[in-house]
């Protein structure tokens, strides 16, 4: 893979994590606003006192892990793919960041069902920046395959159809 290719990816995969770490705070703050959070028994409270230190800690979180997008997974659809990595970090977060913060395993110190928010939050996470990923990357790699592609690969041009998806493939290094 190219070193500029490989870049962008990253840089894209930071930038949907990031979208879907600011998804994944405005489904928070939508549950703590409604009452969700106090219905389930949940005593986490993320608007008092972070405000804007909340935020900026769930984007840039958020983006940091946009990284999974990066693993080239094989499976049909990008959604099931996302979701699949939202349980992986919604995990991460209930079995290792919140018993290192004295908050229990599976954030047990703020309420019994703490951990049904945090696997309801990063789904929104997963979903955004799965969409965001997997939207932008397709849409960038269709645009240029034409004009890259034969960089990489020394094809020539012949009929349209298989050979333009083709094309594609190789220059996108993250799909099957």
């Amino acid at each position: 893979m190219e070193l500029r290719v490989f870049v962008f990816l990253v840089f894209l995969a930071y930038g949907s994590g990031t979208l879907g770490g600011l998804a994944n705070a405005l489904v928070q703050a939508a549950f703590e606003l409604v009452g969700l959070n106090k219905v389930m028994g949940v005593t986490l409270n993320p608007l008092h006192p972070y405000k804007v230190a909340w935020l900026y800690n769930k984007m840039v979180w958020g983006g940091m892990w946009g990284a999974v997008h990066l693993i080239p997974f094989t499976w049909p659809h990008y959604l099931i793919r996302s979701i699949f990595f939202g349980l992986i970090v919604s995990t991460v977060h209930c079995a290792i960041v919140f018993p290192a913060q004295d908050g229990g395993l599976f954030a047990s110190k703020y309420g019994d069902a703490a951990f049904v928010i945090v696997y309801i939050t990063d789904a929104a996470w997963a979903i955004v920046s799965g969409i965001a990923f997997f939207t932008l990357r397709k849409w960038f790699f269709k645009e240029r395959a034409p004009s890259t592609a034969f960089a990489y690969t020394g094809a020539s041009y012949g009929a349209a159809g298989t050979e333009s998806i083709n094309r594609v493939s190789a220059v996108d290094p993250l799909l099957p």
